[in-house]
């Protein structure tokens, strides 16, 4: 025992800084851009805020919060509207971010409906969605008029959580994007769902039509877990979206918004909405009430100030940037990092019982002294002693505290931004890509721009526009950085990490044919997220293919076959189909579990409904599924998607079969089809339905759908075949 208590105290007399934990930040990792913080401003539920509140909150000198995005709220009723003027002004010329949503509809085009079991439930009537959007758009425009432009405009609030608003299928909202959305002169923001309820974005997303129109997935984190923070379906299918937290209040509303440590949870929780989550915005329930940031007398709060941590230092316009969250693999520390030129703004959580401290490692660093401030138990953003260092420095964090610490870039040095290419771009294997760069100096000229890949000399650019091409570039990552030298010798760097894919292209050279058998491991050359989409990384049979998709000997040691399947993975495979046409498909599939499902795409659109996988009991027994295509598809060369629905089943393979149909002409076949037809353009597009009695009837139904001279396929349960009009 002796011994033990000796050792004891040997290493309490060490330093702290032995015990360290190590926060490594990468400056060329780009992440998310930050488009800000804030919250809402409700005028029609409780007072609006005053002038001074306003400045409170949109303010960024001494105790204000620095917010920088407002939510407000669309009224049914137009004559309310101006309720909301004031306080967007006010945010709008501080040079806020204005976003607004719905609760409810005009009651002109509201009706009540039975959902569930419960009568008396509301929604938009579905032929008021025209409507509907003219009166967004019409909020737009008032805004606009009263100088304030909105930076988006949701559908909906919570439309899966909506007892006393408005209730939204995501079938309804897929509606309303597609033939409705386009006409609204705002970014749209969709589905606004109360727990980022990926159930009800997934379809949104899968839609490409719908998914066309949305601007901005918005969501709120009501009850949300950390570990359904993240979105792997909307990451490999952002096309450009920006993501949105666009209401939440953590952790209660029940509780003092100064009671403490509680309120160090808002900055824990602000840290994972950014680092896990990848939220470009961060947006708060009601700015002023007891749980929140202001209070009712106007004086900051706790949570204020742990908001405060994040809103007045990381400005829009900055980028997260990579960082150790947890260092030591302690969650009760929480870090994250951003960058804007040649500024940085590091925060640290850390809601230990204990102080601890960290090395923050932050290589090509031009920085050397650091900015700090604390909010604890008995500060609030109060600035302490700079923080010497550069590339590698140490700070102890007092127990249960969040600290900022800001970087400023060296006085007199250029200013230097990569616009071309961008962390997010496209980019080919094999592909000529222009490195672009600006470059500024505001007490001198620029000299020269160095440009690199990783620590390998490319050229260098002494006037502007400073560019360099980069051609054939080489498959895997490159992170490319660009030096700023000025005529004081000042030097200045960026970086961009980027990735240049294999192209899209089908495995063994040829496109798989239509009709014909798929098998499924033979999905295109082009690596995750261009090629497919896999959770994970590494094939976990190891077999047959070395990339990320999880392949496994067939049961029948005839071939291979995909498995360890998640939902929200995706295969692609270029097809070249033979004939427009209804076609009918087999897949052989085994599966254990309940749930399972798959859906199958031709270029994003459509062609089966959900096919759910029976649950057989044994993995090694394959069973055929058969079905129809829910449209025609049209002859050329196209990209067949698979879409993982519902998780853990395999498929061997799926084959098509064309049901022969037939290209007669209407005259020479009068009285020979009778029944109820689905009638499809050419292009696969479903254009109505008509019920033949006898063949001389098909021209004047065709023609009731709106439709003339052409050429249109029928299908009905027991067969299809084509129609050709002449005149």
């Amino acid at each position: 025992m002796k011994q033990l208590k000796t050792w004891a105290l040997m290493l309490a007399g060490l330093p702290a800084s032995i015990f360290a934990q190590t926060v490594n930040i990468n400056l060329g990792e780009e992440h998310q851009l930050i488009r800000g913080f804030g919250g809402i401003n409700f005028p029609g539920w409780i007072d609006d805020l005053n002038e001074s509140q306003r400045a409170t909150a949109f303010g960024n000198g001494d105790n204000q919060l620095g917010l920088s995005v407002l939510r407000i709220h669309v009224d049914p009723n137009e004559s309310a509207w101006s309720r909301e003027v004031a306080t967007a002004q006010y945010a709008a010329k501080q040079g806020a971010y204005v976003f607004a949503s719905p609760w409810s509809p005009p009651s002109s085009i509201a009706e009540k409906f039975t959902r569930n079991g419960q009568a008396n439930q509301t929604r938009v009537r579905h032929d008021g969605y025209d409507a509907y959007a003219k009166h967004l758009n019409k909020f737009v425009s008032y805004m606009k008029d009263n100088g304030v432009e909105l930076y988006g405009i949701s559908i909906q609030n919570e439309p899966d959580y909506a007892s006393e608003w408005t209730w939204w299928t995501s079938s309804e909202m897929i509606t309303f994007l597609k033939n409705n959305a386009s006409s609204i002169n705002c970014r749209i923001i969709a589905p606004e769902s109360f727990q980022y309820t990926k159930s009800v974005s997934d379809p949104i997303i899968k839609d490409a039509q719908a998914w066309a129109n949305v601007d901005i997935l918005g969501t709120h984190l009501y009850g949300t877990q950390v570990s359904q923070f993240s979105y792997p379906l909307y990451e490999s299918n952002n096309k450009g979206k920006e993501l949105w937290m666009t209401e939440v209040y953590y952790p209660n509303s029940s509780s003092d918004a100064d009671t403490w440590p509680e309120a160090l949870e808002v900055a824990d929780h602000i840290s994972n909405a950014m680092v896990v989550g990848n939220f470009q915005a961060y947006v708060w329930w009601y700015i002023r009430r007891s749980y929140s940031f202001i209070k009712d007398n106007g004086n900051i709060t706790k949570r204020g100030y742990c908001m405060a941590q994040f809103s007045k230092f990381i400005r829009p316009g900055f980028v997260r940037v990579g960082a150790t969250q947890h260092p030591g693999n302690d969650n009760n520390l929480n870090v994250s990092a951003y960058k804007k030129e040649n500024d940085v703004v590091i925060v640290a959580v850390n809601r230990n019982s204990s102080a601890k401290t960290l090395t923050f490692s932050i290589p090509n660093s031009e920085i050397t002294e650091w900015e700090q401030y604390v909010t604890d138990g008995s500060r609030n953003v109060k600035k302490e002693s700079n923080v010497a260092g550069s590339t590698s420095f140490q700070l102890t964090l007092s127990s249960k505290s969040a600290v900022t610490l800001v970087g400023k870039g060296k006085k007199g040095a250029p200013k230097v931004s990569i616009t071309s290419p961008t962390s997010t771009d496209d980019i080919e294997a094999g592909s000529d890509i222009q490195f672009v760069v600006e470059a500024t100096d505001e007490d001198g000229s620029i000299q020269s721009v160095s440009f690199y890949d990783g620590t390998t000399l490319l050229g260098e650019s002494t006037n502007a526009p400073y560019t360099f091409a980069i051609s054939g570039l080489e498959a895997g990552n490159h992170t490319l950085k660009a030096v700023a030298k000025d005529n004081e010798g000042n030097e200045s760097s960026a970086s961009v990490t980027i990735n240049a894919h294999e192209p899209q292209t089908p495995y063994g050279g040829t496109p798989q044919t239509i009709p014909g058998k798929i098998e499924a491991e033979n999905y295109d050359n082009g690596g995750n997220g261009y090629a497919y989409y896999d959770t994970d990384e590494g094939n976990k049979g190891e077999v047959y293919r070395n990339d990320d998709v999880d392949l496994d000997a067939a049961a029948d040691g005839n071939g291979y076959v995909i498995g360890w399947t998640i939902s929200g993975e995706w295969l692609e495979y270029t097809v070249n189909v033979e004939e427009t046409d209804i076609y009918e498909w087999t897949a052989r599939v085994s599966c254990s579990n309940d749930n399972s499902a798959f859906h199958l795409y031709i270029d994003g659109k459509e062609i089966t409904e959900s096919i759910k996988v029976p649950n057989y009991e044994d993995w090694k027994t394959y069973n055929n599924l058969t079905g129809k295509t829910t449209t025609a598809i049209e002859k050329g060369t196209h990209v067949l998607r698979l879409e993982v629905d519902g998780s853990y089943f395999n498929l061997d393979w799926i084959e098509f079969k064309g049901e022969k149909t037939g290209n007669q002409s209407i005259l020479s076949e009068t009285g020979k089809y009778q029944g109820e037809f689905t009638v499809f353009a050419l292009d696969g597009k479903n254009v109505g339905a008509i019920s033949i009695k006898n063949g001389s009837e098909v021209k004047a139904e065709l023609k009731k759908l709106g439709l003339t001279k052409g050429t249109y396929v029928l299908s009905s349960q027991s067969e299809t075949f084509k129609i050709e009009i002449n005149e």
